[in-house]
């Protein structure tokens, strides 16, 4: 299972802490069986349903197990809770999660999962940034920083859409059912999301905000690199005269 530290006043909190010269490894401890996880995760599902992060692990347990029906079931659940509504993360979690179906080789799907479930995570860290940053303005404070036609909208709520008012909708993510297609639509897509970040960076200088959105940062770079690898052995996979990379599920 794992630990997460929170206030004792039931405060939402989301904070990166840097420490020179520290390192934390956090390693599996090979004599004790994953067995234990689900049960424990299905019953804190149960005591906390409005828990984003039990509703995230539990979707991701059932994924590990190939229960994907649960899977599915669990993890739009989470995406109808109030804090998982960051755009980007959001898109990225339905579209890796969908194409994982299509995937004809397990080690691309086992990625696509993996990642998948991550930008769950990233959803929940960054919907944990917007609402902290929007709670208990004043009104004057909400007119002159611009967040007056939202909140007519929304008031503080959080709620999908991209930085220039874009609503959330499915055409936010592909997927076209084509290995080659979706991986190559997948490493954009961690670049896009980068690239985001980076002018969110230029923008931001607040520690309390910059830090975890450097570390997403980092995390998209990674994704981009492990979906490069699938790439690749997708390619090995193909017969060596397929020249034009058809669909090797169809063709």
């Amino acid at each position: 299972m794992h630990e997460v530290l929170v206030p004792s006043d039931g405060r939402p909190f989301f904070r990166c802490v840097n420490v020179e010269g520290m390192a934390a490894e956090h390693l599996p401890d090979e004599r004790k069986s994953r067995a234990q996880y689900l049960p424990l995760l299905e019953l804190a599902a149960q005591e906390t349903p409005q828990d984003a992060r039990c509703a995230h692990y539990l979707g991701r347990e059932y994924l590990y197990r190939g229960m994907f029906r649960k899977a599915a079931e669990e993890l739009k659940r989470h995406l109808t809770l109030p804090s998982a509504v960051w755009d980007e993360e959001r898109a990225a979690s339905m579209r890796y999660l969908s194409q994982r179906y299509s995937m004809p080789y397990g080690e691309q799907k086992a990625v696509l999962t993996d990642i998948g479930t991550e930008e769950l995570a990233h959803l929940e860290m960054v919907s944990a940034i917007v609402y902290q940053l929007t709670k208990g303005l004043s009104a004057d404070e909400i007119r002159r920083q611009g967040f007056d036609t939202y909140f007519v909208d929304h008031t503080a709520g959080v709620w999908p859409q991209a930085a220039g008012g874009t609503p959330f909708t499915s055409m936010c993510f592909a997927s076209k059912g084509d290995a080659i297609t979706d991986l190559h639509e997948d490493m954009a897509a961690e670049q896009k999301a980068r690239t985001t970040y980076d002018n969110i960076l230029r923008l931001v200088k607040d520690p309390d905000v910059a830090d975890p959105i450097r570390f997403l940062r980092e995390r998209e770079i990674v994704h981009f690199q492990r979906f490069g690898e699938g790439l690749r052995k997708v390619q090995d996979e193909l017969d060596s005269k397929n020249f034009y990379a058809f669909n090797p599920a169809f063709d």
